[in-house]
């Protein structure tokens, strides 16, 4: 009988606990939403259906409605969760975070984001970015999917998703983020950074590996061609044609930069066969954030070890240049560096000799060493096929080799073990004068 009353105690003030909490919780989100509505109530309307937390750690907001002032409708958002690890974060939340104690994982999710086009919708919310949105049918617009209504869509749905994971005593931090516009794109992000530790809190934080992996909708792009080539009185690839063979300007004002021989031709991969574009990126130890705008594009290509492919095709080209010419790559900052160039003894400028740009192919690169390489394509070769298995680098652990390929859409992870291995090739940087790799 005494154990009975213990252990009814015990789930008494169990439930008492979690209801205060919860309450603790809900008041606490409740007052936020409140603050919020009052900040925009001169401009839109805020109002939401329900508060729900859960003792796994996430609180969410559903049912939520934007109305601008005037506006016939407004943005529709079904969810919006914040998620974190179990208790603590709900208590973490109630007094507030430790800037230098941070959560060690967080996730934000916005679920089924819905926002009307059409009828100057968008010009009420931003009246000066929304008059110089470019055309459709412009390289810009077709790639930025702007004035999609006149295909017929009449909202953006979206879902989006950032998420990091942080390890105190490593200093290492993982940032995901993704987002999927229905019937448009998709997008993921992910970044891995060293050296976050507060122990060490004078190092600057490095840049481990950088993934992007953008895939445009079939559909969207074929309407949007066949839309517009018919706008234009022409077929399809006529259309490609004329939307690729623009001047610098062209370029410089669609895309910010000009594109070498080969992003142009990835371009018109991606336009004629719409896919997946993947951008890899694993920095050299000799690149330093601090002294971005110092360097020149190509520069900057070879030391971030940037990877480009288009539907699985790597794209060993990436040479490009700046609106200004020669100018250093502080010129898309808004900051004017020095030109590379010098000047005699009278004074005249004298343009700096080219150097021959360095070039991306597939090289032999011992297992030893891959792991500088994670996140960059490789080609793996052993086992009983005689073709190579392709695709991108994603781990090395539990001595086998983690390999993601992409597939009719989808993706394929092979664990490939390191003894089955006869030879790897990794898409690296090379010097073209000497063959020799860079990095």
């Amino acid at each position: 009988m005494k154990l009975k009353r213990v252990l009814s105690i015990t789930l008494v003030v169990g439930l008492v606990a979690y209801a205060a909490l919860k309450g603790a919780v809900y008041y606490q989100v409740k007052t936020g939403l409140g603050r919020l509505t009052a900040m925009v109530a001169p401009f839109a309307t805020l109002k939401y259906e329900a508060i729900e937390s859960a003792l796994q750690g996430s609180v969410a907001v559903t049912g939520i409605s934007v109305m601008p002032a005037d506006a016939p409708v407004g943005i529709r958002i079904e969810r919006i969760e914040l998620q974190g690890e179990g208790t603590r974060f709900l208590l973490d939340l109630l007094k507030g975070f430790d800037a230098e104690r941070p959560p060690r994982r967080l996730q934000l999710s916005v679920s089924r984001m819905a926002m009307p086009l059409g009828g100057g919708y968008l010009q009420q919310w931003f009246p000066a970015s929304s008059a110089t949105e470019p055309d459709i049918c412009t390289l810009g617009g077709l790639l930025g999917q702007t004035q999609i209504e006149r295909l017929g869509f009449r909202q953006r749905l979206a879902d989006t998703r950032l998420r990091y994971d942080f390890d105190r005593r490593s200093g290492e931090m993982t940032l995901l983020m993704d987002y999927t516009l229905d019937g448009l794109a998709a997008l993921s992000v992910e970044m891995s950074l060293n050296k976050l530790s507060p122990m060490d809190a004078g190092a600057t934080p490095v840049l481990e590996r950088f993934s992007l992996h953008y895939r445009i909708d079939p559909d969207y792009m074929r309407r949007t061609v066949d839309y517009c080539a018919g706008e234009a009185g022409l077929d399809s690839a006529a259309f490609i044609d004329r939307l690729l063979t623009g001047g610098s300007t062209y370029y410089a004002s669609n895309i910010g930069f000009i594109p070498g021989e080969g992003l142009r031709s990835a371009l018109r991969r991606l336009i004629s066969r719409p896919g997946d574009l993947l951008i890899t990126s694993v920095p050299d130890s000799q690149f330093s954030p601090a002294l971005l705008q110092q360097y020149k594009p190509q520069e900057l290509v070879r030391l971030l070890g940037l990877s480009l492919s288009v539907n699985d095709q790597p794209v060993t080209d990436l040479s490009f240049s700046l609106p200004q010419g020669n100018e250093q790559l502080a010129d898309l900052f808004g900051t004017l560096a020095p030109a590379a160039s010098g000047e005699n003894g009278g004074g005249e400028t004298v343009p700096a000799p080219a150097s021959p740009k360095p070039r991306a192919r597939f090289m032999a690169t011992p297992v030893a060493r891959l792991s500088r390489y994670i996140g960059g394509d490789v080609r793996v070769y052993g086992g009983e096929r005689d073709d190579p298995q392709q695709g991108i680098l994603m781990s090395l652990r539990d001595r086998q080799l983690e390999l993601e390929q992409r597939l009719y859409g989808g993706k394929m992870t092979l664990y490939i073990p390191l003894e089955k291995i006869s030879r790897v090739e990794v898409l690296r940087w090379e010097q073209p004068e000497t063959g020799e790799a860079v990095r």
